[in-house]
């Protein structure tokens, strides 16, 4: 864990702030990894939130909004950099993997929209459907569903509602290529747009991927 001047870490005691005692508010990141020399890494980034056993839940609570408030300005300062470096021109997305309440979404997407300068669209800032219409309708900013687009049925339920601007098509989820561009197709036809969506995949499934999006006319966010 790392996040400084405090940490935990191998031979703790010799890295910068090793000796730095852990004081309940303080915020460290966990970052388990795995890296094969010369080929990849995947790490996952984790904030920890330091308390004290005796800590009731209304302190649990105030310093939980005290670690959301610290994530909050971090990607503000983030995007801004990033907007320095892209330049007017480029262009950003946000993806809240569902996890915003739709007031916390309305809120954030405002920030977040005026630390980037623009955004061209936040994905999935709430996990259900009648929540991302709300969202929808409540900010500028384009909405991207996600999670809650996985397959036809699901599609159908999203233009349904209005809920988004843009779909995310993962031709794994859709059940193959022949599905993935029926939900293209459908989304077309209601006037949304599509990016497409990938677990990774290697070779043959990253072909399969760019074969949907060549042989579509609305994914203009591959």
């Amino acid at each position: 864990m790392h996040e400084g001047p405090q940490r935990i870490a191998a031979a703790w005691s010799a890295q910068p702030g090793g000796d730095e005692p852990l004081q309940p508010g303080m915020i460290l990141s966990n970052e388990p990894g795995y890296y094969k020399a010369g080929e990849y890494g995947i790490r996952i980034e984790n904030l920890v939130l330091v308390v004290t056993e005796s800590h009731d839940v209304a302190d649990a609570e105030a310093l939980l909004q005290r670690l959301v408030e610290h994530v909050v300005r971090r990607v503000e300062a983030r995007l801004e950099a990033v907007r320095d470096a892209l330049g007017p021109d480029g262009l950003i997305r946000v993806d809240a993997n569902g996890l915003w309440s739709v007031d916390q979404a309305v809120e954030r997407i405002r920030v977040l929209e005026r630390a980037a300068g623009g955004l061209e669209y936040v994905e999935q800032p709430v996990a259900s459907v009648e929540d991302l219409a709300v969202v929808r309708r409540r900010v500028a900013v384009p909405i991207a569903a996600d999670e809650g687009c996985t397959d036809i049925r699901s599609a159908l339920v999203l233009i349904k509602a209005e809920a988004c601007d843009v779909f995310v098509v993962y031709p794994s989820e859709a059940g193959g290529l022949t599905r993935a561009r029926q939900i293209a197709a459908l989304a077309d036809a209601a006037g949304k747009w599509c990016a497409i969506g990938s677990w990774a995949e290697l070779g043959p499934a990253t072909m399969a991927n760019a074969h949907v999006v060549a042989s579509s006319t609305n994914f203009p966010f591959a």
